[in-house]
């Protein structure tokens, strides 16, 4: 990913990390350095959470198994990065659909509440 001229390879926050990479070689050595990173500092990554989502024209192709660590992981076609559905496609996107979907969950059960509150209110008057 470019940040104006500068190439940003590795997105972290909090224990997150994303891993940005122009290919599955040079992919599979930066996890390689996390692994063993990881190895050095007494930490471990959690490999069932771990997934690879391709962007780009050849995002539906085959490719060779990446792995961290000694454990294979899987291809996803969306990956939740800081409560942003990311998708895997042609182009990089995102999707706001879930974010919807729980903003309007939350404003019902507001509003459920406030109209009970107002009809508590009402016959305690």
């Amino acid at each position: 990913m470019l940040a104006g001229e500068c190439f940003v390879g590795c997105i972290l926050y909090a224990d997150d990390i994303v891993l940005i990479s122009p290919t599955v070689h040079s992919l599979q050595m930066m996890l390689d350095v996390c692994s063993s990173f990881a190895l050095e500092v007494d930490m471990r990554f959690n490999s069932s959470k771990s997934v690879v989502m391709r962007v780009g024209a050849r995002f539906k192709l085959p490719c060779e198994t990446l792995k961290l660590g000694d454990k294979p992981l899987s291809f996803v076609s969306e990956a939740k990065y800081v409560g942003v559905c990311l998708l895997s496609g042609s182009k990089f996107n995102v999707s706001l659909h879930h974010m919807k979907r729980d903003f309007f969950a939350v404003l019902t059960l507001f509003i459920r509440s406030v109209a009970v509150l107002t009809v508590k209110l009402l016959f305690c008057s």
